[in-house]
């Protein structure tokens, strides 16, 4: 599904692609940077001190509108209007850009 970013940053994913992932209102994700993409997953709070790392944690909101961190925003170069795939895979969200 392709999609565009908004001005301020933020791309709506549609409550279909959240549910692949099991996500609902109020449930926290996770944002990570894999290989040039955004990669979206649920986050469990649980798994906190078994993991090396974690990205970074947003609480779903009930618009499913995303905002994209700003860091990421930088290093990807994204700009208003960018052209973005969103992609189904596993139990995870991968946000493609279209260059």
């Amino acid at each position: 599904m392709q999609k565009r970013i908004s001005k301020t940053g933020r791309i709506s994913i549609p409550k279909s692609i959240m549910q692949h992932i099991c996500v609902q209102t109020n449930d926290y994700i996770e944002l990570n940077l894999e290989y040039g993409n955004i990669v979206i997953k649920k986050f469990y709070p649980k798994t906190v001190i078994t993991r090396p790392y974690i990205g970074v944690i947003k609480k779903v909101k009930s618009t499913n509108e995303l905002s994209i961190p700003k860091e990421y925003i930088d290093v990807l170069n994204l700009k208003e209007g960018t052209n973005i795939q969103l992609e189904k895979a596993h139990s995870k969200i991968v946000i493609k850009i279209i260059k």
